[in-house]
């Protein structure tokens, strides 16, 4: 749950730390910008890839280890 004001300011550092527009303003909606479809193709595999993995580790049946992971908080939301 966050606001429209802490979205737009997270679009917007991530606009800035891959330096392209991801989407383009128009009359309060958001369209994706060349750039930034090219960009979530590329995200979607690396997700694909986390889920995979979460379910291989859920069926390893090795010994275990800790496992600390520094993440945004819209990241760890989804995934940890």
């Amino acid at each position: 749950n966050l606001t429209q004001s802490a979205v737009s300011k997270q679009v917007a550092q991530l606009e800035e730390l891959v330096q392209h527009l991801l989407f383009q303003r128009v009359r309060r909606r958001l369209q994706l910008t060349p750039a930034g479809a090219l960009y979530l193709a590329e995200v979607r595999k690396i997700l694909t890839q986390i889920e995979m993995s979460t379910h291989f580790l859920r069926s390893y049946g090795g010994e275990t280890e800790v496992l600390r992971v520094s993440t945004p908080s819209t990241f760890g939301a989804r995934w940890l």
